[in-house]
């Protein structure tokens, strides 16, 4: 994909889920240079009212699919939103795991983005998600470009235990942190 068409498509993206998910927003924006080798996901396309019945879906899937190989972890859990419209969105769930955990016929072994990548960590509910979208698409990219689709890790949750919505802390303690890959321009290209 050109860079420009990259960044158009990830304007197009930041501002669908700004116009999704309202609020204002909080905390700061940095680079940070992301390592993630290594991942185990659920990837959808579903309507955009049923994404809470996704991610529970995909969540139950990978922990059984850690349970199943003997394993736990003590890592976030992720949401990636390849695209998204008025009506659906391509989603991905996932967690962090190492090089032992293999994937089976509901959930995939693959990766993240290995580099430098604008972060926003917000605090609270996520029904204000919409104003640190905006903040992130604000953020000082230091001449970098977006790459690929964000995510948002919940560091709020993790999934060392059966996933169960009603075990989870108050939303105004929650931290979710926004993360946009980045690359130098002349790599953003394919």
């Amino acid at each position: 994909m050109s860079s420009s068409l990259n960044e158009r498509w990830s304007q197009k993206m930041m501002s669908r889920m700004i116009t999704r998910l309202h609020g204002s927003p909080s905390n700061s924006t940095d680079i940070q240079h992301i390592h993630i080798p290594r991942v185990l996901f659920v990837r959808e396309t579903v309507a955009v009212t049923q994404l809470r019945d996704c991610q529970g879906r995909a969540l139950a899937a990978i922990w059984s699919t850690l349970q199943t190989q003997g394993e736990a972890s003590s890592e976030h859990a992720y949401v990636r939103y390849h695209s998204v419209d008025e009506t659906e969105m391509d989603v991905e769930v996932g967690l962090p795991v190492d090089d032992t955990i293999i994937g089976d016929d509901t959930v995939s072994v693959g990766s993240l983005h290995k580099g430098p990548a604008l972060t926003h960590l917000h605090f609270g509910s996520h029904q204000r998600l919409g104003g640190a979208y905006a903040a992130l698409a604000e953020g000082d990219s230091a001449g970098l470009v977006p790459v690929g689709a964000p995510w948002e890790t919940y560091q709020w949750f993790k999934l060392d235990s059966t996933p169960n919505p009603t075990d989870w802390p108050a939303q105004e303690t929650w931290r979710t942190m926004l993360v946009q890959p980045l690359a130098p321009d002349n790599q953003s290209h394919g």
